[in-house]
């Protein structure tokens, strides 16, 4: 792909007269691109720790502009602090900055806690005794294996562990049904508000398989919604061969749109899940926005073998499948 694309900008810079900088180069644009988008690891795993450990973690920052070398990585850092900390304040949104106690005081009465069940975490030790001072455990460290090291002796959390994501939890979400132009009832749930996301699982499962996914994306701004196909979960189980063929299938997930009114929505799928949302996108491109595909990519149809020879042809990779036609 790489020096395919590199081929037709150099093309393209001729042609239109443009003189490209002479230390440009394609693999280093994506390169730089990718360390971009890499996050802080460390940070996000060990909020995730904190959160297992049934703790809520807090954001509580003075926010500004920041030109020079580091501005990038620290809105980097916020962007990711802002959509996994369980609340969020920025100086800017609240009038207040710190080392201002009311800061402080704020954020304590949003997240309706004691300042004694706090510990604030802090960078320079005049802040630590700011946040001390109106009763919160105020320390102050600079650098992420010290901070680690200090809430670990304070909770007892073991951060070199990997913690899993938050799951949801099946009470904590909407769930409900609809019946299909062809007369299926299915069941769904979603959680969240904003753009939808639409999220098709794979076989033999059910909507749970995105219980990671769904809180995430909710927390992001996203009306997350997990389908039960036809045949799995909640839903009907039509008796016949013919009524899951991929045409009735991206069907049901147009008429779950058409039912929330919903114009246009991203589609993800996992397995056979993919092959729905792939099959959708195809017939219906003005309903889809985008589309997320995991493990299965995008396979056309074959104009000289059918799909049940390509079955017969390599059987082991569908064993997980047969499995659940033994007696």
């Amino acid at each position: 792909f790489l020096p395919l694309f590199e081929e037709k900008v150099n093309t393209a810079s001729v042609t239109q007269g443009i003189q490209l900088p002479e230390s440009f180069n394609v693999s280093d644009f994506f390169s730089d691109c990718f360390e971009y988008l890499r996050p802080n690891q460390l940070l996000l795993d060990s909020i995730s720790n904190l959160q297992e450990a049934g703790y809520k973690v807090c954001f509580l920052g003075n926010v500004a502009l920041i030109d020079g070398p580091n501005g990038n990585n620290f809105t980097r850092k916020r962007m990711y602090l802002r959509f996994t900390c369980d609340y969020y304040f920025e100086s800017c949104q609240v009038g207040l900055a710190r080392p201002n106690p009311k800061f402080y005081q704020y954020a304590l009465e949003k997240m309706n806690v004691k300042p004694s069940e706090v510990i604030s975490v802090e960078a320079l030790e005049d802040l630590a005794k700011v946040s001390s001072s109106i009763g919160m455990k105020g320390i102050a460290v600079d650098d992420q294996p010290g901070v680690l090291k200090k809430l670990s002796e304070l909770t007892g959390i073991d951060f070199k562990k990997l913690s899993r994501p938050v799951a949801c939890n099946p009470d904590n979400v909407t769930h409900c049904h609809f019946t299909t132009t062809s007369g299926v009832k299915l069941h769904f749930v979603e959680k969240g508000n904003g753009p939808a996301v639409i999220m098709c699982h794979g076989f033999p499962e059910f909507w749970y398989s995105w219980r990671y996914q769904i809180p995430f994306l909710a927390r992001l701004g996203y009306r997350a919604i997990a389908l039960d196909q036809r045949g799995y979960g909640g839903s009907d189980q039509p008796p016949n061969v013919e009524d899951y063929c991929l045409e009735r299938l991206s069907q049901d997930v147009i008429d779950l749109m058409d039912t929330l009114n919903i114009p246009q929505a991203v589609l993800l799928g996992h397995d056979w899940g993919s092959a729905v949302v792939w099959n959708t996108t195809l017939h219906f491109p003005d309903r889809v926005k985008a589309i997320g595909a995991l493990n299965v990519g995008y396979i056309p149809a074959h104009v000289r073998q059918a799909m049940s020879k390509h079955l017969i042809n390599d059987p082991k990779q569908f064993d997980y499948v047969f499995y659940f036609r033994q007696e």
